[in-house]
């Protein structure tokens, strides 16, 4: 089987999930060409040892470890950084506190060829669902109104994230991501924007499970969350009638996780 993609795992100061991160994306070996995890100048103690250690340890396949001299308080730069150091033709970013599916490049293989991602410059992924359980037994087999739901109603929402997503390394000599808020919304719509790309094609079941931990750079106020959408909306000149679904499941993410009137709509989950 040939190895296509190079995985770029981000991370700063994240000594306690890195590790996770890393074994989970090990499990997709077989497809996998090299992993580089780039270190945005962490300075906590723990996680630069961590980061010694993995690169002391042996694996099935190269794993890189590249530091950045200088903290850029995003993980656009050391995307940036780590997709000029693959070089396998496909490069998957993961953030270090999500994990992957250990059956990743095999479901999405199923779906459309990695090799046909190259050809055509596409953009793959999956969604994603919040982590929860680290087998991924995310859904539950029940029906509303004879409708299918799963027991995670936000995780249709999180396309237009980086986390697993591939995406031809050519492109790069193009666009890269801005070292600014939302800049995965800006990376992909970019990549439209310029003719870059014609097609964005997302697996739906989710096969990445995030993290929100507590330094998170994704504000906590839906509302800053919500204006930053707008801006970028505007930025691409796309119409405002599209954010109608992005409050729609933000609404729902919100009542979910928070359980109000968990027993009246959800019980039967």
């Amino acid at each position: 089987m040939n190895k296509l993609v190079s995985v770029v795992i981000t991370t700063f100061n994240h000594d306690s999930h890195l590790l996770d991160c890393l074994n989970s994306v090990l499990l997709n070996h077989s497809f996998i060409y090299e992993i580089i995890i780039v270190d945005d100048c962490s300075s906590n103690p723990n996680s630069i040892s961590l980061l010694d250690e993995i690169a002391f340890n042996s694996y099935p396949i190269p794993v890189i470890i590249h530091r950045l001299p200088i903290n850029s308080g995003r993980p656009s730069l050391p995307r940036n950084a780590g997709a000029s150091l693959c070089k396998s033709p496909l490069v998957c970013f993961m953030d270090c506190d999500d994990l992957m599916h250990p059956e990743y490049f095999a479901v999405l293989n199923k779906y459309i060829s990695l090799a046909s991602v190259i050809d055509n410059s596409f953009i793959l992924s999956s969604s994603r669902v919040r982590f929860t359980d680290p087998n991924f037994n995310f859904f539950r087999h029940s029906s509303f109104f004879g409708i299918y739901v799963t027991n995670k109603l936000s995780s249709m929402k999180y396309f237009l994230s980086t986390s697993g997503l591939i995406v031809p390394t050519h492109l790069f000599q193009s666009v890269s991501y801005e070292n600014i808020y939302l800049e995965d919304w800006r990376f992909i719509l970019s990549c439209f924007s310029n003719r870059i790309i014609s097609k964005y094609l997302v697996v739906t079941p989710p096969l990445i499970a995030y993290r929100v931990s507590s330094s998170s750079i994704t504000p906590n106020s839906k509302l800053t969350q919500f204006k930053r959408v707008k801006n970028v909306m505007n930025t691409f000149q796309i119409p405002i009638f599209y954010l109608i679904p992005y409050a729609f499941f933000s609404i729902l993410k919100y009542v979910y996780e928070s359980k109000i009137l968990y027993r009246v709509f959800f019980r039967f989950l």
